[in-house]
């Protein structure tokens, strides 16, 4: 056999953390903002074809978390968009594993195209992003803030 390199590759299990805040949020179905944190643990595939696949399209990188969440967040940040997009806020907190399964659902085949597989997902904070992030400028952002201003002055007069 001929070698062309030599790639250190580590099977072990990497936790990659993404956040997406204030103006980065995500933008639920009813056009509300999100703040997240999602913990993805990811590992190269324990088989040949993985490992090759691993060492062809991501190299040592596999042995950095940051390096390797640098290559895979964009990844990451549109599965999440995607997901966020197809449930309200509240659908977000109350069913967080059916968020969570989505999540794994669209991103799991694009890792395998680096030879990675996805172990697991955590939503490890879920809140809605302050106002002052919304821009009243922005269609989605303005409907949202629509509907955050409603809410809020129908709770308020409710307490009172």
């Amino acid at each position: 056999p001929i070698y062309h390199e030599i790639s250190p590759i580590t099977l072990t299990t990497l936790h990659l953390e993404v956040s997406r805040a204030t103006v980065d949020s995500l933008i639920t179905k009813d056009r509300m903002r999100v703040d997240v944190v999602v913990a993805f643990f990811v590992r190269v595939k324990p088989s040949v074809e993985g490992i090759a696949t691993a060492a062809q399209t991501l190299g040592q990188r596999t042995l950095s978390p940051e390096d390797l969440r640098m290559l895979v967040e964009d990844k990451f940040v549109d599965a999440l968009r995607a997901t966020a997009a197809q449930m309200t806020m509240h659908e977000l907190q109350d069913t967080r594993e059916n968020f969570v399964q989505g999540v794994q659902n669209t991103v799991a085949e694009d890792l395998s195209k680096n030879g990675l597989e996805l172990e697991s997902v955590s939503l490890t904070n879920f809140n809605q992003t302050s106002k002052e992030h919304f821009n009243p400028n922005n269609a989605f952002d303005a409907e949202g803030l629509t509907k955050l201003t409603q809410e809020t002055e129908r709770r308020r007069r409710e307490r009172n």
